[in-house]
């Protein structure tokens, strides 16, 4: 019985320590600032923010300061530095005895955890009957706390409409990213995420970025999936 017990424990506490249930709604809110250090190097700072849980709770938060580099016209690469805080949860069980009999209550705790992700971007792009593609191949060392550092790879392929509607220049696009985790111990082709978006202007050299995330996780052999409505303003220098 008392095995029994411990198992369901550990169940119980792998469950809580999890991502959000299959299906979640979230949010993901991104601010940027950009500006031209030289006439083909660019630097940037973004902070990004994201609510899950139907996005009623704040869960991580990401920071990032880079440099891109304009080689040719269909050539970039880009250096940059993210720092992550990410919302954690794990569950623990108090034990109770009353007149000789033991209960047990499963007492939640939450704590923030950090990580730090140098990466590599290079990004391919071309134009073609006026579309415009993009394959930029990303490649992040992810130190987290308290975990053993790993790679990981990630290629998104993105198409930008020929179309730009009204005077805020509303430019429809769709996108994939498919990403590879190098762990040593469960290296595989663990997420995809599938977007569909449009960029406008705001206002002069304030642009926005609304969309749709399908993100499809794989964990412990099931995919899982995240559902995301995105806004990502920007202002360029």
């Amino acid at each position: 019985m008392k095995k029994l017990l411990y198992a369901m424990i550990i169940i119980a506490a792998a469950a809580a320590a999890s991502a959000y249930d299959d299906g979640d709604s979230q949010a993901w809110i991104k601010l940027g600032l950009s500006g031209k250090l030289l006439s083909n190097v660019t630097v940037k700072a973004e902070s990004e923010f994201r609510y899950g849980d139907d996005a009623s709770e704040f869960y991580e938060q990401y920071t990032l300061l880079g440099v891109d580099y304009t080689a040719t016209e269909w050539l970039k690469i880009g250096l940059a530095h993210q720092e992550i805080a990410s919302l954690k949860q794990t569950a623990n069980w108090s034990q109770k005895v009353t007149d000789g009999m033991e209960s047990y209550s499963k007492v939640s705790d939450t704590y923030w955890t950090q990580e730090e992700r140098p990466t590599l971007d290079i990004t391919l792009s071309e134009k073609l009957a006026g579309w415009g593609l993009e394959d930029r191949v990303r490649v992040e060392y992810r130190m987290k706390e308290n975990e053993d550092e790993y790679f990981r790879y990630r290629n998104r392929i993105k198409a930008k409409t020929p179309w730009k509607w009204t005077e805020y220049k509303i430019n429809p696009y769709a996108a994939w990213e498919v990403y590879y985790s190098d762990k040593d111990t469960d290296p595989d082709w663990d997420r995809h995420r599938f977007y569909a978006g449009a960029t406008f202007n705001l206002y002069k050299a304030l642009k926005a970025d609304l969309y749709y995330c399908l993100q499809r996780d794989l964990k412990s052999g099931d995919w899982t999936d995240v559902n995301v409505a995105g806004l990502g303003i920007s202002a360029a220098f």
